[in-house]
């Protein structure tokens, strides 16, 4: 069981979770929506030990790996190196199964400047995912990605047999997810 019990983060006078419990299932797609500032990042923040909260506890199954929501590639880096950076000397050819999660094969070549937003998204989420923690915290993965092709990347992302948590605003992607929570 994921589980963040009793959860208090503030910045300055912002109250943004307040003894806030939050619990997930090991397994499967747990959605979690509600309002821009309302604490969906923060709540991420915290079950990945980015931010220690003023008040309770996180549990989590493993390792996590987190999505940013800035995609954050290294500007020198094609989409495959970007990938490949952060896999083991001994794995790195994994990398094209990873673009294909994310249906990048095609732009592997391609440099950070030359990606819309949307490829940059998913460049960054195949980055994230290649990482294989034992749970995959995803803040807003398909921010500028057309509906169609992040139902197909959501249904691979479950494949993986991991729990996953991730944010965002699309309704149909909340209906794809096995659990939806609003904050």
């Amino acid at each position: 069981m994921i589980e963040a019990r009793g959860i208090t983060v503030r910045y300055g006078d912002r109250l943004v979770l307040d003894r806030y419990d939050f619990f997930a299932p090991e397994e499967g797609l747990t959605f979690l929506s509600g309002p821009s500032g309302e604490g969906k990042t923060t709540l991420l923040r915290v079950l990945a030990g980015l931010l220690s909260p003023e008040t309770g506890q996180v549990s989590l199954p493993g390792r996590p790996v987190i999505l940013f929501q800035e995609d954050r590639l290294f500007p020198g880096l094609s989409v495959w190196r970007q990938v490949e950076a952060v896999l083991p000397k001994g794995r790195r050819e994994e990398a094209g199964c990873w673009l294909e999660l994310a249906e990048l094969t095609q732009a592997a070549h391609l440099l950070p400047g030359e990606l819309s937003g949307g490829m940059a998204r998913r460049a960054s989420l195949a980055r994230a995912l290649a990482l294989e923690g034992e749970v995959c915290l995803l803040d807003e993965p398909f921010a500028g990605v057309d509906l169609d092709r992040a139902k197909r990347v959501l249904e691979r992302i479950r494949l993986l047999g991991k729990p996953v948590i991730l944010t965002g605003h699309i309704p149909e992607l909340a209906a794809l997810c096995d659990r939806t929570v609003e904050l």
